[in-house]
């Protein structure tokens, strides 16, 4: 029972293995008003020094740690940035930055206005005014290749010509977007038109993926250049998963392509195992070079104490927002 309690208490600390997109924010998905005062520990501080102690002493995301500070401090400290291209239907439109408005003697550019807005709520009476009047000449819905229908994919790779040029679906598309092309547009209709064929397809209901094992998707190694000699192919892992994605899993070009490729193409490091090995039947990389254990692994075991302190945080069961004294 004290391995399962080292094993829990260590889950709200981030280790060097994980990412700086990984650690906790307070506001986490929206805006943070950094110098709105807060009480913590019946001290008063801001909210950015709250979310800054946070990240300095590496809470995780997806700890219970972390929880408890967004519930505790959300309201506060949080809100929906005002978004220019925000439409009615809560989507997101495209921006033109570059696009010049002129008003009463004043003139700004959208992506000018657009970076003032974003300090303001989404329901603040000017970004409400601001949508309304604006919105027409600063945004648009990006002209899509593959939109017209519901269950269809990007062949990215795909290689087409346009205007006398060899391109890729992908080039294509961002010449699309560079060149602000909106979807209901004859410009894009006749791309649509010209192109679909070439660079659309039907998603299979149970999609190829050269880097699934038992269950377990590992990352694909995108810029690692391979030969796959069943189809004559040299080209990038990226582009090789790629290809594979057009074909049912259950399809034998897929299940030989899986076998050839999984060792060139997959990073089986992708995945952090936290169970020991020997003890987990299911763990993916006990059938992997260096997986008969997971001790390499699993944070808790380089940690400190057995992982069950980092500055104060997550020393027993019952943490909250006053484990972590903010500066």
């Amino acid at each position: 029972s004290s391995s399962s309690s080292s094993s829990s208490s260590s889950s709200s600390i981030v280790t060097d293995e994980f990412s700086d997109a990984q650690v906790c924010s307070v506001c986490y998905g929206s805006a943070m008003d950094e110098g709105q005062t807060v009480q913590f520990n019946a001290t008063e501080t801001t909210c950015g020094k709250v979310d800054w102690a946070l990240s300095m002493q590496r809470v995780k995301l997806d700890s219970d740690l972390c929880s408890t500070f967004q519930s505790t401090y959300r309201s506060q400290c949080c809100y929906d940035q005002c978004q220019l291209c925000l439409s009615t239907d809560a989507n997101i439109l495209d921006l033109r930055p570059d696009y010049l408005l002129e008003q009463g003697g004043y003139s700004a550019t959208c992506g000018e206005v657009n970076a003032i807005l974003s300090v303001n709520s989404k329901t603040d009476k000017l970004c409400v005014d601001a949508q309304a009047q604006l919105t027409d000449d600063c945004c648009y819905k990006q002209c899509k290749i593959c939109e017209n229908n519901g269950d269809i994919s990007n062949d990215w790779y795909a290689t087409v010509k346009y205007e006398g040029a060899t391109t890729s679906c992908l080039g294509l598309d961002y010449m699309l977007r560079i060149r602000q092309v909106g979807q209901s547009t004859d410009d894009c209709k006749s791309i649509q038109a010209t192109y679909e064929n070439q660079c659309c397809y039907m998603t299979p209901d149970d999609q190829c993926q050269i880097c699934e094992a038992d269950g377990v998707l590992y990352d694909v190694i995108g810029t690692k250049t391979v030969t796959y000699e069943r189809s004559s192919m040299t080209a990038t892992c990226a582009v090789i998963s790629d290809f594979f994605a057009k074909m049912e899993s259950t399809d034998q070009e897929c299940i030989a392509g899986k076998q050839t490729l999984f060792g060139q193409c997959c990073d089986l490091s992708s995945v952090v195992v936290l169970n020991d090995a020997s003890t987990d039947a299911s763990n993916p990389n006990s059938n992997t070079p260096g997986g008969s254990s997971s001790s390499g692994n699993n944070p808790n075991t380089n940690s400190p104490n057995g992982g069950n302190n980092l500055g104060g945080i997550g020393s027993g069961s019952d943490n909250g927002p006053n484990d972590i004294e903010p500066s």
